[in-house]
């Protein structure tokens, strides 16, 4: 009979499993609303007055109220568990650095963003596989093969580390320094369940080390500019002093006037070398005004030649009809300086290192917009080489 299907306990375990998996997939809601529904079918269609909510015996009363308490027992607590679950895979999706975790035979059970944007691989495709074959390491110096360290720590349940050193071949084929921790995972009894790596990509760290490392050697060398071009000052203080005495002494028509001349446009030359050298170290303060930007450009291309050497070729080419700018030309100079200094690294055979000035005007628009600068007429001054 159905009546005494529904009194043995078996026959309530697919609707157990039912509740079961309504709260862990869908949550505690959805599991209340499959033991309510359970009930109703357990009482409804497996008794054998299915036209009536009516409960035969006491014995049928007493199963069904065990039955939904089970249930709704089950559904609360697998529920909890449920959400446990997913705040740690949240917690762990939002780890800022890579994050791989195996199983105890080093399969890889979970990977977050981070270590897929890191490694280029996908969740998808790198569930299940061996962590070796997503994690080729290698050191940077000797370009030996390094153990991954998943496994390692697998093999011998004790914490790895990598150095500095540490090379990541990426799907796609390149390499990225990284740093990274690789842990065994234990559960209460302390028997081995697997593995998980803490790794993060530490090619940008690198470039601001050598950004702040490469600044203070610029600084270092702009206070030695600086100290170089105070005692220049004073020497050319004294030659030029004395070489507008001598052309005071001499006649216009005497010989010898042509040559305090050129003691003094030589005195004068120097003096802007000497403005430069402070500009660079910044050392004067920026003092603008109204110039003509072509014989700024026109002014630095002998300093511009023995700067880049004999086999990078120096190409002005100044714009016709531009209007004056306000700006310190010391400013102007360094900027022109600092890039011939780039295009030299650019360039170690050689090339064209080219200065080039036109008026522009600028219209309403994507650019402006997207460079935040008001619509107008301007003077642009551009530099570029035929370096890579």
């Amino acid at each position: 009979m159905l009546l005494r299907r529904v009194v043995d306990p078996n026959f309530f375990l697919p609707f157990v499993a039912a509740v079961f998996l309504a709260a862990w997939f869908h949550g505690l809601g959805v599991a209340l609303l499959a033991t309510l529904v359970s009930v109703l079918a357990v009482d409804l269609v497996f008794i054998e007055s299915p036209s009536s909510l009516t409960i035969e015996s006491p014995q049928q009363a007493a199963r069904l109220i065990a039955f939904a308490l089970v249930c709704v027992l089950m559904a609360y607590l697998v529920s909890r568990r449920r959400a446990k679950a997913h705040l740690l895979a949240i917690m762990l999706e939002g780890v800022a650095e890579g994050l791989i975790a195996t199983d105890h035979k080093g399969r890889i059970c979970f990977i977050n963003p981070a270590a897929e944007e890191i490694t280029g691989w996908i969740r998808s495709d790198a569930m299940g596989k061996p962590a070796s074959e997503i994690l080729h390491l290698s050191d940077e110096k000797t370009r030996e093969a390094l153990e991954d360290p998943l496994a390692k720590s697998l093999r011998e349940g004790k914490v790895f580390g990598l150095s500095s050193h540490a090379m990541l071949t990426l799907r796609e084929g390149a390499e990225t320094p990284i740093e990274a921790n690789a842990s065994p995972i234990r559960d209460a009894d302390g028997k081995l369940r697997g593995a998980v790596m803490l790794f993060r990509d530490i090619s940008r760290h690198r470039q601001m080390t050598d950004l702040a490392s490469h600044s203070q050697k610029m600084e270092a060398v702009g206070r030695l500019a600086s100290g170089v071009a105070g005692d220049f000052n004073n020497l050319l203080t004294v030659m030029t002093g004395y070489s507008e005495l001598l052309r005071g002494e001499l006649a216009p028509g005497n010989p010898l006037r042509r040559f305090a001349d050129e003691i003094q446009m030589a005195s004068e030359r120097a003096a802007g070398l000497t403005r430069q050298l402070l500009a660079f170290s910044r050392g004067q303060a920026a003092q603008p005004r109204l110039l003509d930007i072509n014989a700024v450009i026109a002014n630095m291309d002998k300093m511009l030649r023995r700067l880049l050497g004999e086999r990078i070729e120096v190409v002005i080419l100044p714009g016709t009809a531009l209007g004056r700018v306000k700006c310190d030309p010391g400013q102007i100079e360094q900027i022109v300086v600092n890039l011939a200094m780039n295009s030299r690294d650019a360039m170690p055979d050689g090339g064209k290192f080219v200065v080039e000035t036109a008026s522009i005007d600028l219209e309403e628009g994507e650019e402006t917009r997207r460079i935040d600068i008001e619509p107008g007429a301007y003077v642009m001054m551009a530099v570029s080489d035929t370096g890579c």
